[in-house]
C-alpha cells in the first residue's frame, strides 16, 4: 500500500505543479494585456490631446486667414481710392503739363477762349496743398459758351469754379454772342518731406 500512497501522492503533485506555470503564464499574459490596455488608452488621451490641440490651431489659422483677407480686401479698395484721389491733385512737378492739357482742352470746346492769369498760392501752414488759380475768357455763340463750360466742368482733376459769368453782346451784323469768363483753381500737390 505504501506503494500506491506514494504514487498517489506523485500523481497529485505533478497535476498542481503542472498548473503552476499555466496560472503563472495567464497571470503574466492577464497582467501584459492589462498594461497594453493602459497604454493604448494613454495613446488614445495624447492623440486625442494632439487633436484638439491641431484642432484649434487650424481654427486659429483659418480666421487669421479670413481676417487677412479682409484686411487685404481693404487696403485694395483703400489702394484703389488713394489711385483715384492722387489722379484728381495735380503734383508741383507736373503743373507745366496740366496747363498745356488745360488750353487743349480750351481749344477743343469750340469757343474762343483763352487762359488769362495763372498764379500758384502758398500752402496754408503745415499742408502740402497748393492752390493754382487760373483765370479763363472767353467768346462764342450760346452752345460754344455751354460747350467750354461743360469742359470745364468735366474735368477729372479737382477743378473748382470759383466764379462763372455768362454776359451776352450783339456784333454789328446783329448776331449774339456770349462772352464767358471764370475764376478757377485746381490743388495742386506739394512734394512731402
Amino acid at each position: 500500500m505504501y506503494i500506491s500512497r506514494s504514487l498517489s501522492i506523485q500523481t497529485s503533485d505533478m497535476k498542481s505543479s503542472s498548473y503552476k506555470p499555466l496560472g503563472t503564464l495567464l497571470v503574466v499574459l492577464a497582467f501584459g494585456l492589462l498594461c497594453a490596455w493602459i497604454f493604448i488608452l494613454w495613446q488614445s488621451a495624447s492623440l486625442r490631446t494632439k487633436v484638439e490641440e491641431a484642432s484649434a490651431q487650424i481654427s486659429e489659422a483659418a480666421a487669421k486667414e479670413t481676417y487677412l483677407i479682409t484686411l487685404k480686401k481693404a487696403l485694395i479698395d483703400a489702394r484703389e481710392s488713394v489711385g483715384e484721389l492722387d489722379r484728381r491733385f495735380v503734383p508741383e512737378d507736373g503743373v507745366p503739363a496740366f496747363i498745356d492739357m488745360f488750353e487743349a482742352r480750351l481749344s477743343s470746346s469750340g469757343s474762343k477762349a483763352a487762359l488769362g492769369t495763372v498764379s500758384l498760392d502758398d500752402p496754408a501752414e503745415g499742408s502740402h496743398i497748393r492752390s493754382l488759380r487760373l483765370r479763363v475768357s472767353g467768346t462764342g455763340t450760346w452752345n460754344e459758351a455751354m460747350a467750354l463750360v461743360s469742359s470745364l466742368e468735366s474735368m477729372e482733376s479737382l477743378l473748382s469754379i470759383r466764379s462763372l459769368s455768362l454776359v451776352s453782346s450783339e456784333n454789328d451784323s446783329g448776331k449774339k454772342t456770349w462772352g464767358v469768363s471764370a475764376d478757377l483753381s485746381q490743388y495742386v500737390l506739394t512734394k512731402q518731406e
